[in-house]
Formats: structure tokens, C-alpha cells, sequence
């Protein structure tokens, strides 16, 4: 019936009285077993069962079996022995079991000073059971908390015997911590010893006679101060590695009202091993290392890796420091040069005593070592035109190795072949050869087909600006060479003879509606454009794009600044490419945003075809036909090259310079 029950690693023992009962009744029954009647056994069987009953939580050894489980209680608050306790303290007491409440009160819960009870109200929550106090305790005094065996458990089981603990809210001075703690172990050879009390101490007392380190029995020097509660001692040099130490504060401390320690106070602590380098790779005096080689080093133990770097592990040519980023992990650093290292050629690494362990612990001295590099060549492959497409295989090599370059044409483009100096060395995209020196070589490219067909604008390419809703312009210096007209709104502000290097139509003149005509004709044609469809991205600035179709059903344009607001549009030498940009929505250029041509690219090859309407930003340049669905806006000082036209709505000018293409 139940189960073992232990404090503090032990079964609990029940008293001696209990006990020799208990063991009468089994030694009773035991000789009944065999020497009397069946009555008789039955007789103390039941006298035995009896006595288990009324004592559930008595414990020996029946056959092997322990009987019942008792309450107890596990902690309290003060713990017993506790000093400095605060005087409005409320007292706890935790028992192992949930109790019955009922019997958790001011009779079983007892608080004193010395045969005084101390008058309070009871409390039980679970397991813990609560004595306020009806006032503050007395300063400089000792209490008696009881628990007493009136106390028990849901099942009735009763505390076997009172729960008697002590506390004092008095001012005895202790000291409540130390740094390094007692038993500490890798402490820091840097360390200063601190120890803080549990009240403000007499400073005079704390001092080189009352605070004492020693090695063994060999005094250390240093200096004590004490500031606030806590007592300082500064070995005047590093402590040794690996040693034992041991500090004392003597009985001679005393705090502000002259109460000294009841006893002196005595720590140990150890330091540690220092660190050390115990491994290089490359090792010392190593050959023929390769040029793209990490240089590592490892430690006897974990170091910090707030000091690995460019200040402590240091990788030389000669006097010149080699730039590299630095990982450390656990006992292992490794160095990444940021560029190859050179061949035939000696580094030296060092790794100094401003490195240290995850303990603060630093190197004792430098560690120093060199290695040589192997014989290297260069391979050095470059595309012509740039435009065309890229290589892969460069770099540096050691003698004897095989390297393939590799060609990779760009959309557009297709690879000729492999020249080296002018002289053609391979007509296959990927080259294998044999390191014998350094090379150059060039991937030389050309462009494929001139790209889409070009859009017939007919009579609609007389024009530089057609609008199908009118035209408005701001300002005097508008220029613009090629016609102007809108159509059925044939309405022109803004807009004199001398603005106008071309015909201005100033009413809605039929020939402008053929025109409006032929540009709907256009606009379709584009929009309905999908053979080779090339996406076309959202941000066009930073790009070169070559010839083709560019399509996406959103909207796209040119933003940033610098090269980020460049678009360039390269022809690869080839005057009749043609360009094509679909989108569904819009195209709006940020301010001093640009497109530049290269390669032959003209604006009369370069269509833009907008879904709904354009937006060309402030002293921004752009090159081509803008054929917009809806309006489009020239802001204040933006440049065309090209025609800006719309089916439906107007076309806005502001101090603009458009110039058709021929």
C-alpha cells in the first residue's frame, strides 16, 4: 500500500515507538504462521491490517513492502537561518503534497519571538500555506516559525512531527557573493576579486589584513577597495595559469554600526590554460600552395571571435598586409584573401597576444609562420562586342593545368570564335587547353537577326506630334521638327508657327484624320506582335538590351539615377535593328533619366507601344516612336527623338524638344 517516501535522499524514519510496535505485531503474526490456530492467525492478522490502517503513513519492512506517504514540509520563506529579513516579510511554508485546508490555521501555523506568538491570519493554496503578520516584525530580532502535526493531508495523514525553523531580521553583516563563486573554474588571469555584503560596511575595516588571496599559502599582492556594498581585490600582476586560489575575508570586517563577520569567509577558485596555436595550414616552411589557399589556424581551446582579425592573425607579402575576411569557429580560424594570392611567392602569417579565448585569456606570445606559393599563369578571356555575351574559365592557374573557356553568346548574339592576338585559336564556344604561360583570349560575337519587323506607321510618320485629342504646350522654347496635328479634337494651344519646324494644322484637317488612322493601324500591328517575345521588365534603367520584342502586360519605364537611369539600346554594328516594346499599361521615365544608342541603334527602328499612356520625365532623353492608346506628357525640359503619338487622348508639352527621325 503506497509508495517509498524520502527527505533529503533518506526514508523517512518514524519514531522508535512506532517503530518496535509495529515490528511486535509482524513478529507476532510471523510465529502465529506456524505455532498457533487458524483462530489466532486470523487474530493478528487483523490486529496487524488494524494498526496499517490507522498509521497509513508508517513505514518498515513487511515482506519487502513500504507502506504509505506522510506530508512534509520541502521549503520555506525565510529559509531556515536566513538574516536581514525584511520586517514586513510574509511567511511561507511549502509542503510536498496538497494538504487540507481546514487544517492549515492559526492553531497549525505558528510564528513567535522566542515564547511570544505573533498574531497573523492563516492562508492555504495548494501546497503552500501562508502567515501574514497582523504588523511589521521587529528590527534585530529572531522568529520561530512552526509547522505543527496538527496539519494534514486530503487523505489525513498528519505531519509526523513539527516543522520548527528560525530566521533574523537583525544587520549581522555576511557576505552574500562572490565573484569568482566558490568552486569557479577557467577564470581569467585578469581577474579582480569582488566580494559584496549584505550591508554597508565600515570601509576602514575592509582592507589588505581583512581581505586576503592567496596561492597555496604564498600571500598575493594587490589592492582592496570597497565601494557601495561590495569589496574589491586587484592582484597587483596577472594571476598564473592553472592554479588554485584562495581569498578569505577575515572576521575582522566590519559593517557601519561596528557588527563584524560571526566567522571569516573563505572561497577557491582556478584559472585556466592559456591558449595557444597548435596547428597552421599551410604548415610551416609549405611549397607549391595553391593561389586560391585559405590560411587557417588552430587553437588549443574555443577563442573570442571579437579578437580574430586583421589586428591579430595577419597574412604578409614581404611588408604588405593581405586584405582577406576572417571566420572563426569554435578552436578554428580561417582567413579568405580576398584575391588570389601571387605565385612563387612567401607569406608570413602571424597571429599575436591581442588574441583570445572565449575566456578573455590572450596568447602568451606571437605565433609566426611562412609558406611559399606555386608558379601561377593568368588566362584572361574578354567578349567582343562586350554587348555579346560573357566567358567563363579566366583566372590564375598553375603550370600543366587544363582549362576550358567557355563562350556564352546573349540574346541576339551567336559566337564566331576564339582569337588570340588576331589570331583565330578555336571556332568551338568551349576550349580546353594546357597552362603552359599566361594568355588572353577573345570570345568574338555577332549579332543574329536585326531583330522584329519593323511597324509601318504610313502617313502618320509625317508627323513628330499627333494627338487625338488636341495638343497643349507651356512655354516659348518648345521646338519641334516634323508635322503636328490632332484629330477629331483639332485643338492647338500653346503652340505658334514658330514653335514648329514642319506643318502645323491648326483645325482638324482631314489629312491629320488619315494620319490618326494609319497610327490606329500601327498600334494594333504592335500590340498584336508575339514571335520571339523577349519579357520585358518593369525597370528598364541600368539595362542594354539588344534587338527584339519586348512584351510584359503591366506597365515599364526607366528609374534611378546614374548608371541605374540609363537605358542602352545596342545595335551590335547593325544600322536596320529594330526594337519593339509591348506593354499593357504604361511607360513613365523618371526625371534625367536617359536612353542611349549604341552599336548603330536608331530611334526610327525603336517602337514603344503603350497600353494606356506615357509619362517622359523632367530634362529626361528618350529615343523612339511612343505610340500611346491614350495621352502622353512630355514634363518641362524632356527631350524626344523620336514621334510621340496617341489614338485617343492629347498630347501635353512643357519647354520640349522633339525631333522626328528620318
Amino acid at each position: 500500500m503506497g509508495s517509498t517516501r524520502k527527505k533529503n535522499g533518506e526514508i523517512f524514519k518514524f519514531t522508535e515507538n512506532w517503530n518496535i510496535q509495529f515490528k511486535q505485531l509482524k513478529e507476532n503474526f510471523n510465529i502465529g504462521r506456524t505455532h498457533h490456530s487458524w483462530l489466532k492467525n486470523s487474530m493478528w492478522f487483523f490486529m496487524l491490517l488494524l494498526a496499517t490502517m490507522m498509521w497509513q503513513c508508517a513505514k518498515d519492512d513487511f515482506d519487502g513492502e513500504t507502506i504509505g506517504v506522510c506530508p512534509e514540509v520541502n521549503s520555506t520563506d525565510p529559509a531556515n537561518g536566513a538574516i536581514n529579513v525584511v520586517t514586513d516579510k510574509i511567511i511561507t511554508a511549502t509542503f510536498n503534497e496538497v494538504m487540507d485546508p481546514s487544517t492549515i490555521n492559526e492553531t497549525t501555523f505558528l510564528l513567535k519571538n522566542g515564547l511570544t506568538l505573533i498574531t497573523g491570519t492563516v492562508s492555504f493554496s495548494d501546497k503552500v500555506a501562508t502567515f501574514t503578520p497582523a504588523s511589521l516584525l521587529a528590527a534585530n530580532t529572531v522568529y520561530t516559525g512552526v509547522i505543527t502535526t496538527g496539519s494534514r493531508d486530503l487523505a489525513g495523514n498528519a505531519l509526523v512531527e513539527d516543522y520548527t525553523w528560525n530566521f533574523n531580521t537583525g544587520n549581522v553583516p555576511v557576505v552574500v557573493t562572490t565573484d569568482p563563486e566558490n568552486g569557479a573554474s577557467n577564470v581569467a588571469l585578469g581577474k579582480t576579486v569582488t566580494a559584496v555584503f549584505s550591508t554597508s560596511m565600515n570601509s576602514s575595516t575592509i582592507n589588505s589584513l581583512t581581505f586576503k588571496l592567496k596561492k597555496g599559502t604564498v600571500s598575493i599582492s594587490g589592492s582592496v577597495t570597497y565601494i557601495g556594498m561590495t569589496a574589491s581585490f586587484d592582484p597587483s600582476a596577472n594571476l598564473a595559469e592553472n592554479s588554485v586560489y584562495t581569498a578569505t575575508i577575515t572576521d575582522g570586517a566590519k559593517d557601519v554600526s561596528g557588527n563584524a563577520l560571526t566567522k571569516d569567509t573563505t572561497w577557491s577558485f582556478s584559472t585556466g590554460a592559456l591558449p595557444k596555436v597548435i596547428t597552421t595550414d599551410p604548415v610551416q616552411g609549405a611549397s607549391n600552395v595553391a593561389l586560391n589557399k585559405l590560411v587557417k589556424v588552430g587553437f588549443s581551446k574555443s577563442m573570442n571571435t571579437a579578437t580574430i582579425n586583421a589586428a591579430t592573425f595577419l597574412v604578409k607579402e614581404g611588408t604588405v598586409n593581405i586584405a582577406g575576411s576572417y571566420s572563426t569557429i569554435g578552436a578554428v580560424t580561417t582567413f579568405d584573401p580576398t584575391i588570389d594570392l601571387l605565385p612563387n611567392t612567401e607569406y608570413t602569417c602571424t597571429v599575436n597576444t591581442d588574441a583570445q579565448d572565449a575566456s578573455g585569456y590572450a596568447l602568451a606570445k606571437d605565433t609566426t609562420w611562412s609558406f611559399t606559393t606555386n608558379a601561377a599563369f593568368s588566362i584572361v578571356l574578354t567578349s567582343s562586342p562586350s554587348i555579346g555575351g560573357s566567358t567563363l574559365g579566366g583566372g590564375s592557374y598553375l603550370a600543366g593545368a587544363m582549362v576550358t573557356a567557355k563562350a556564352i553568346g546573349n540574346v541576339g548574339y551567336k559566337f564566331v570564335n576564339w582569337t588570340e592576338a588576331g589570331n583565330e585559336v578555336s571556332v568551338y564556344a568551349e576550349f580546353s587547353f594546357l597552362v603552359t604561360g599566361s594568355r588572353t583570349l577573345v570570345a568574338n560575337f555577332t549579332a543574329l537577326a536585326s531583330g522584329p519587323d519593323y511597324i509601318n506607321l504610313r502617313s502618320a510618320g509625317n508627323f513628330a506630334v499627333l494627338g487625338g485629342s488636341g495638343i497643349s504646350n507651356t512655354g516659348v522654347n518648345t521646338m519641334i521638327t516634323g508635322d503636328v496635328g490632332a484629330f477629331p479634337t483639332g485643338t492647338i494651344n500653346g503652340l505658334l508657327p514658330g514653335n514648329v519646324n514642319g506643318i502645323l494644322y491648326t483645325t482638324a484637317d482631314p489629312i491629320v484624320g488619315v494620319a490618326i488612322a494609319d497610327l490606329t493601324t500601327a498600334y494594333n500591328d504592335a500590340q498584336g506582335r508575339s514571335l520571339n517575345a523577349i519579357s520585358l521588365p518593369g525597370q528598364l534603367g541600368g539595362l542594354t538590351l539588344v534587338p527584339g520584342l519586348y512584351v510584359n502586360s503591366i506597365s515599364s519605364g526607366i528609374s534611378g539615377t546614374g548608371t541605374n537611369g540609363i537605358l542602352t539600346l545596342d545595335a551590335g554594328g547593325n544600322a536596320n535593328a529594330v526594337w519593339i516594346f509591348k506593354m499593357g499599361s504604361t511607360l513613365v521615365t523618371d526625371a534625367g533619366t536617359s536612353i542611349v544608342l549604341a552599336g548603330g541603334a536608331q530611334a526610327k527602328n525603336i517602337y514603344w507601344s503603350v497600353g494606356s499612356s506615357a509619362t517622359l520625365g523632367t530634362n529626361s532623353i528618350f529615343y523612339g516612336n511612343i505610340l500611346a492608346d491614350q495621352s502622353i506628357t512630355l514634363t518641362t525640359g524632356a527631350k524626344l527623338y523620336g514621334r510621340a503619338l496617341t489614338r485617343i487622348g492629347a498630347v501635353t508639352l512643357d519647354e520640349n524638344t522633339v525631333v522626328k527621325p528620318q
